[in-house]
């Protein structure tokens, strides 16, 4: 009888086991760097934007995520557990979702000083409390020279220059001197002859750069060159210099961190990713040639051979002296 019962109690154990995973499911969501007020029910609130895909399109999510911290300016990719509630309220949610990890993060906005350098930035609008001026039919540009400390451009009638000191996230701007024509932008012209005065911090995001002046007005400048290439080897330069891997870029490229030859340290670099034949695809996955001159690495092979360790590949190195190094890389996006 006790055997029985056993039987029949590790029976229904199963069953509620079997039931409680089919009311739990597994999502994997990317979470954008800011949240956007919407409405649940009738009343306003914050809400998270996220998608499943990056193909895909955000959608507002008006609900807390157990465990779940938003920082602005930071994008995520994060596992939940979606668990089906039994007793909903009324129009509530009828689901909880917690935490499981976040695969990673992502920092989407930069202060670092070098990504205003060896660039053209075409002023879009000007914003004030909260109204926008479309700046573009100006034509208006700004080049900052951050290495003379000189801030030059044009400005919808004129050319101007002026001093300008920069630190990371900070512009000091000098006195303002400027031609002398007449034109009829004359209004946006103003504006930001007002907005380059006094003290200024900036910002980049998705490949735009913000400067907040002391007046309250925020410039929204796209670049000629996109800020990619920069913003890598930026961040490329926080990462661990031990630490061996290779990310795909939103642009195509790759950004490999590889170990320099004979010194004790990893070479930073952007890299291409080269079309394999036939024969190559039995023991290649990615080829990857570097974008300018590297000055030690020639081609890095990412290799098919299968490696236990979670997102480790093997891979060959070759340097510009024909010497072949195989490792391990790790694989960061």
């Amino acid at each position: 009888m006790m055997r029985k019962l056993m039987i029949a109690f590790i029976a229904l154990a199963g069953w509620l086991s079997e039931i409680k995973a089919q009311e739990i499911e597994i999502k994997r969501w990317y979470v954008a760097d800011s949240k956007t007020a919407c409405l649940l029910g009738d009343a306003m609130t914050s809400c998270l934007r996220i998608r499943e895909s990056e193909d895909s399109n955000f959608v507002n999510f008006p609900y807390t995520i157990e465990g779940f911290n938003h920082e602005k300016g930071f994008e995520y990719y994060i596992e939940v557990n979606q668990e089906k509630l039994k007793y909903p309220e009324g129009d509530g949610p009828k689901y909880k979702w917690t935490l499981n990890t976040i695969i990673y993060q992502k920092n989407t906005v930069h202060l670092d000083k070098r990504i205003l350098a060896n660039n053209t930035f075409q002023l879009i609008n000007i914003e004030q409390f909260g109204k926008k001026t479309l700046a573009m039919r100006a034509k208006p540009t700004l080049i900052f020279n951050t290495d003379s400390n000189l801030i030059y451009g044009f400005s919808g009638c004129n050319n101007f220059s002026a001093s300008c000191s920069y630190a990371n996230a900070l512009m000091q701007f000098g006195t303002l001197n400027s031609t002398l024509k007449t034109c009829n932008f004359s209004d946006i012209e103003s504006k930001i002859n007002e907005a380059l005065k006094g003290k200024a911090t900036f910002y980049a995001r998705h490949n735009m750069l913000y400067i907040v002046c002391e007046n309250f007005m925020t410039l929204h400048l796209r670049p000629e060159k996109k800020l990619d290439s920069i913003i890598n080897i930026i961040e490329l330069e926080k990462e661990p210099k031990n630490d061996v891997n290779f990310m795909k870029n939103e642009d195509g490229s790759y950004r490999v961190n590889a170990p320099a030859m004979h010194a004790a340290t990893n070479l930073f670099f952007i890299y291409r990713s080269s079309k394999l034949t036939d024969s190559e695809r039995k023991k290649i996955k990615y080829k990857f040639i570097p974008i300018g001159m590297n000055p030690e690495i020639s081609m890095v092979e990412i290799l098919t051979k299968a490696n236990e360790k979670p997102d480790m590949y093997y891979a060959i190195i070759t340097y510009k002296n024909g010497t072949k190094k195989e490792m391990e890389i790790r694989d960061a996006n």
